[in-house]
């Protein structure tokens, strides 16, 4: 069984999600109410949306959400989350979803390597003529 990332529970306005994998089979789901039925309207959302994307001339759609009044559903990167609609907060959700280490990583490595080069730069003869 394949977990999912640690925290997803603890996401505002969280009812349950349903882990899928590229061929539409259930791997996990948890509260919720019919997953078969779930996984069949996310396959098809998926079959439709790449369908879509590849007319507009994009390769393949990376994710979707379903707006209703009580729940709502959001699908990315084989996992979808249903949510409660009046509780949920849709900034925490997409962070999930897009929070990387390896880009948080990155971006530390490169501002502390610019401030390196900027120090050199200013204070030193050796890179005088980027200053």
């Amino acid at each position: 069984m394949v977990s999912i990332k640690r925290g997803i529970d603890k996401l505002k306005g969280y009812v349950g999600h349903i882990k899928i994998d590229e061929q539409g089979k259930i791997i996990e789901s948890r509260n919720v109410e019919n997953p078969a039925k779930l996984a069949e309207v996310i396959n098809f959302n998926l079959k439709r949306g790449n369908e879509e994307a590849r007319e507009l001339g994009f390769n393949k759609m990376n994710g979707f959400a379903i707006f209703g009044e009580k729940e709502s559903l959001v699908f990315m990167k084989g996992l979808g989350v249903v949510v409660d609609s009046q509780k949920v907060d849709w900034q925490d959700v997409f962070t999930y979803y897009t929070f990387n280490v390896a880009f948080c990583a990155t971006g530390v490595v490169l501002t502390v390597l610019s401030l390196i080069l900027f120090y050199i730069a200013i204070f030193t003869n050796f890179m005088y003529f980027l200053a």
